[in-house]
């Protein structure tokens, strides 16, 4: 009779030690073979009756974990000497930050922590205009008004595998700068406010945004127009900004009025 309490007693461990996480640190689990740590991935999901995922889902979590750049997002926003602790509160930050259904359905706690996470993800590159960017972009994760910061999943997507290894995610942070340096938010006085490479980009960042909305992003010669444009104002900016028509510009206008007239002069 003891013996088979002590061989129950057993089995109990094994199971719940079965369920739990058996690395013990973030180097073990990222030498791991993929294999496991995607499995490792799926436990954790499970314990927390997470269905809502495919393959590719498990393929974002593990890249995002393993690749350094976004691991250290996730270090300091989780820092935690207890790996397994760690973990678990990345993979749920990460399986709701994969596309919109599962942020939809996250709870309070771990929407917060996935709206801090994309903020981080999505960091501002330029000098001035950061405070407007993150209100823009907080203000939209919280209402869901678009996609676009889903870098790593689009619903109708040939290449699903691909783009949760991140191939889109620095051209999904390019287009995110203009599209909201378009919106009311952002003025004349903001853009001379940036450094001339800094407008440059802004600029070539607002023509491409105009390029998309005519339909006609990938048009040929395209990709010379742009350059050609950005070159022009690291070249000459001071040229265009002591011009009478932009001196007279109010400083409160709209940056999406100065930049269709700047580049309407440019070419």
């Amino acid at each position: 009779m003891v013996a088979k309490k002590i061989i129950f007693i057993v089995l109990i461990v094994a199971i719940i030690g079965g369920c739990g996480i058996k690395f013990k640190t973030y180097e073990e689990f990222r030498n791991a073979d993929e294999k496991k740590r995607i499995e490792q991935i799926k436990k954790t999901l499970k314990n927390y009756n997470l269905k809502n995922y495919n393959k590719f889902t498990l393929i974002y979590i593990d890249h995002m974990l393993t690749t350094t750049d976004f691991y250290k997002i996730l270090e300091r926003q989780f820092p935690d000497p207890q790996f397994k602790n760690f973990l678990k509160k990345a993979v749920l930050t990460l399986y709701y930050s994969y596309e919109p259904d599962n942020l939809k359905l996250s709870p309070d706690k771990w929407f917060e922590e996935t709206k801090i996470f994309l903020i981080n993800l999505l960091e501002y590159p330029y000098s001035h205009g950061e405070e407007k960017y993150y209100e823009l972009l907080k203000e939209d994760i919280e209402t869901r008004t678009h996609d676009l910061f889903f870098c790593f999943y689009r619903l109708d997507s040939k290449e699903p595998e691909e783009l949760a290894r991140g191939k889109e995610f620095a051209f999904t942070k390019y287009i995110l700068i203009p599209f909201y340096w378009i919106s009311e938010k952002y003025t004349f006085s903001d853009f001379k406010q940036l450094n001339t490479l800094e407008q440059a980009h802004v600029l070539r960042g607002h023509a491409y945004m105009g390029l998309i909305n005519q339909g006609i992003p990938n048009a040929e010669g395209t990709n010379d127009y742009l350059d050609s444009l950005f070159k022009e104002w690291e070249d000459n900016s001071e040229f265009y900004l002591s011009m009478t028509s932009i001196k007279e510009l109010s400083d409160d206008i709209p940056f999406r009025n100065f930049a269709k007239i700047i580049i309407e002069d440019m070419f």
